[in-house]
């Protein structure tokens, strides 16, 4: 027999009732709150736990799982063969997800940006190992800038941040992020950065291609969509594992900067900035919503200020 108490009727009544163990002879019992989906007069509760965990071999492990057909226990069932029930159930292959945070990325520039990322890559525990990578010349800041996120990651998850001038220490990467390129001057636009930045990804990007093969590229360098074909081309790689962050940032930018004007929650404002990154880039305004409500009738007033 098994007691399955305090389970809960459609009607709502909770009683305590002894029912014949069930045909697998797996002995088990019912749990508070569990809903009993059979008929009302069911003698097999359908919803039930296991009171107990039997160790039986494969043979017997098979035999009871087939023979139970009116008992919905969730069994937990330890195989004391040569083969265990996860290898009945799922193979003796290796599974097709592994952990994601035993990844490494490398950051070629360690400038404001570069070093902004490195910070949210640990802040958020995404990768177990991060790589600065830059010039000789700027690696005596750079090891300073690591000692500081090394100091600081003790609040977060154990991972290793190295500062490195070789592309060796980049091998193997999963994903690489490269905001390297020329710093833009004062009036200049990005469009104008276009050859001094070509240069610097001819010089770099064959040896980031050659140290990690199958890394995919997360391209900011600016002018953001020219060079992310630029590295396209100069790496071979499939078109899906070269990306540009593209008109991201300038999403971002205007909803924050609309919900300011508003006074309401950025997360209330949705809508998209498409083209090219920077000064080109369009605001679709039809597509803007407030508060899940369309911005134009509202607050047509901020598009079309009366003189």
């Amino acid at each position: 027999e098994r007691t399955c108490s305090g389970l809960s009727h459609r009607n709502g009544a909770k009683r305590n009732m002894a029912t014949p163990a069930c045909s697998s002879g797996v002995r088990a019992i019912g749990y508070a709150g569990a809903t009993h989906r059979g008929s009302r007069d069911s003698a097999y509760p359908r919803a039930c736990v296991p009171a107990s965990v039997r160790h039986v071999n494969r043979e017997e492990t098979l035999q009871l799982l087939s023979r139970s057909r009116r008992c919905k226990s969730a069994c937990v069932v330890q195989a004391t063969g040569s083969v265990s029930l996860r290898e009945d159930l799922f193979g003796s292959k290796e599974p097709l997800f592994t952990d994601c945070r035993s990844s490494k990325v490398s950051i070629v520039g360690s400038g404001q940006v570069g070093l902004a990322c490195a910070y949210a890559l640990i802040n958020q525990a995404t990768c177990r190992q991060i790589v600065l990578h830059d010039i000789a010349p700027k690696m005596d800041r750079l090891e300073a800038e690591v000692a500081d996120l090394l100091h600081g990651a003790e609040f977060v998850d154990s991972l290793d941040v190295v500062a490195t001038a070789d592309f060796a220490d980049t091998a193997d990467s999963d994903i690489v992020i490269i905001p390297a390129g020329a710093r833009q001057n004062e009036g200049e636009s990005r469009l104008a950065l276009v050859a001094r930045n070509v240069a610097i990804f001819e010089d770099i990007i064959p040896k980031i291609a050659a140290a990690s093969p199958d890394a995919k590229l997360l391209i900011l360098t600016n002018p953001c969509d020219i060079m992310t074909h630029v590295a396209l081309r100069l790496s071979g790689f499939p078109s899906n594992r070269v990306i540009g962050s593209g008109t991201a940032l300038d999403t971002s930018r205007f909803r924050s900067l609309l919900a300011h004007k508003l006074a309401v929650d950025t997360g209330s404002v949705h809508g998209m900035v498409l083209g090219e990154h920077g000064d080109s880039s369009v605001v679709l305004w039809s597509q803007v919503m407030v508060g899940g409500g369309d911005f134009e009738p509202a607050y047509s007033y901020i598009l079309y200020p009366e003189p």
